[in-house]
């Protein structure tokens, strides 16, 4: 999803659309994951490294130290690689509280990162999709926060979040631009002239 070129196009045009009954400006950025989580595969490998040791033990296999001890080196670097390329298990060992602390960490760096105050109505929105938490953040800047309140972006954060595999994220993302538009209209409406003052294509992060 992060990389595939279509969806990229179906966010763009979204945004597009969006943005013809609204002078705001909605950004959408995509990461893989909000931080390393290199000490959550190094937890892994240990664990796999215990469980390699625990069978020798068990089995009272009679292998040389040295043949015990590649042994559980190479549990180890299975289970931290195993780690680092499935999701599901780099959030079976993480907590939800770190895992969503670092995805609001992330949003907000982005949020600067990516320009989304730099419109001279401080109207940028960004929507920020982040795929191992498989949760996302909405963040509005100043204008937009004084005349709608946080509570709606919320509910709409909800149902990306409430999507139960790839398809239905991507559908859910393209969903929330449109409402989106339809709630920025409602307090910027379109100026005389269209000023789209932020790129509409989806920045991808990590």
């Amino acid at each position: 999803m992060i990389n595939d070129q279509g969806f990229h196009t179906r966010i763009e045009s979204a945004i597009a659309e969006a943005e013809k009954a609204t002078s705001a400006e909605v950004v959408v950025v995509l990461t893989p994951a909000s931080g390393s989580y290199r000490d959550t595969d190094l937890l892994a490998g240990s664990l796999f490294a215990l469980v390699a040791l625990g069978a020798v033990i068990l089995a009272k296999l009679q292998l040389s130290e040295y043949l015990a001890a590649g042994l559980t080196a190479l549990a180890f670097g299975f289970g931290a690689l195993m780690c680092s390329r499935v999701a599901g298990l780099r959030r079976l060992l993480s907590t939800e509280e770190r895992r969503l602390d670092q995805v609001r960490t992330h949003a907000l760096v982005a949020f600067h990162e990516e320009g989304v105050t730099a419109t001279s109505q401080r109207n940028g929105l960004l929507v920020y999709v982040s795929m191992l938490e498989w949760t996302a953040e909405i963040l509005p800047d100043l204008g937009i926060d004084e005349k709608l309140p946080q509570a709606m972006w919320n509910g709409l954060r909800g149902e990306m979040i409430a999507a139960p595999n790839h398809q239905a994220l991507a559908d859910a993302v393209i969903s929330t631009i449109a409402q989106c538009g339809e709630q920025l209209a409602k307090e910027f409406p379109p100026g005389d002239e269209p000023a789209d003052e932020l790129s509409n294509r989806p920045r991808i992060r990590g």
